[in-house]
């Protein structure tokens, strides 16, 4: 059995028996144009903070990302196209944001492979700085939706990149942050408590025991199996239009898990931490920068349709 990554052990507690697909069968999913995305675009912040000497300049940047653009994917020649152009946007903006602090990271894209528990588990983190304490601050890069300000204080994946950095390097890590690229909004927390620690470590040795036994019982849900590839293929399904087990939604509630306006990801938890006065208003501060950003985008994407010369004619 190969190691455990983040990834892996959130696939098994969403489908055990996709889990089982992809991991142990070794069938392989269709290339997802948002992983090309978000690979393409964190090469090229790879390639900004890599250096030891200087940064690289934005033309040798822009470059870099255009030379390193990951193809698989996408559905069609001009959403490749769209997402090229949004990508390219992405760059020229983090890059005008932070050029002026520019330092050498401490580690990017860093490849860990740890034992935790009699566990082994592998991952890569995006970028390790070095703070002037001498403590080590986590960043963890996001190209996909937008998330909730709460996100960072109790996100599993950074907790585990709070372990595997401490283990690694032997220095305590004081901040962890997740930066949501497409509107320059980092989101930044202290350090994971111990209760946070703990609770990860238990998991770890739950899913890697319930692997071991062979538990990989289907769990569909009518949403996540539509946009499944092993649907033709998973007992759940058969040859059938609708799995076999499942206590289907009703057309309202199916519309309102799907509701554009609360993506699933964004909805606050019941006990979601409460806001200091200060901390409300800088969370709207990055809501309206959000909604800048978004709306720069889709003045880009708008620009290169207009370019296009199949919709001229």
């Amino acid at each position: 059995m190969r190691a455990l990554s983040f990834s892996s052990i959130n696939l098994y507690k969403e489908c055990p028996q996709r889990f089982k697909f992809r991991y142990v069968d070794g069938i392989k999913e269709a290339p997802k144009s948002y992983f090309s995305f978000g690979q393409s675009v964190h090469k090229a912040l790879e390639f900004l903070y890599r250096s030891q000497l200087m940064a690289p300049s934005l033309e040798e940047i822009l470059h870099y990302f255009e030379t390193n653009w990951v193809r698989g994917g996408y559905a069609s020649e001009k959403e490749e196209k769209l997402q090229f152009a949004e990508g390219s946007r992405i760059v020229r903006a983090f890059y005008a944001k932070h050029i002026a602090d520019w330092q050498p990271a401490f580690a990017t894209e860093y490849s860990f492979n740890h034992h935790f528990d009699g566990v082994e588990v592998t991952g890569k983190i995006d970028r390790i700085d070095k703070l002037p304490t001498g403590e080590l601050h986590v960043m963890d890069y996001k190209t996909g939706k937008s998330f909730a300000y709460w996100r960072p204080r109790q996100d599993e994946q950074l907790t585990l990149y709070q372990l595997a950095t401490e283990a690694a390097f032997g220095l305590p890590v004081a901040r962890l942050t997740l930066y949501h690229l497409p509107t320059l909004n980092p989101i930044s927390v202290e350090r994971h408590p111990d209760t946070l620690v703990r609770g990860l470590r238990k998991e770890i040795i739950q899913v890697k025991s319930s692997i071991d036994k062979k538990i990989f019982d289907p769990k569909p849900e009518e949403r996540k199996c539509l946009r499944c590839d092993y649907r033709p293929i998973c007992p759940a399904w058969g040859n059938n239009d609708r799995p076999k087990t499942m206590t289907m939604k009703t057309t309202a509630q199916a519309a309102l898990s799907a509701s554009p306006a609360m993506p699933a990801e964004s909805n606050p938890p019941t006990t979601a931490p409460p806001m200091s006065p200060q901390a409300a208003l800088e969370n709207r501060v990055g809501q309206l920068e959000q909604k800048v950003q978004e709306l720069q985008g889709e003045i880009t994407r708008l620009r290169l349709l207009i370019a296009d010369p199949a919709v001229k004619r």
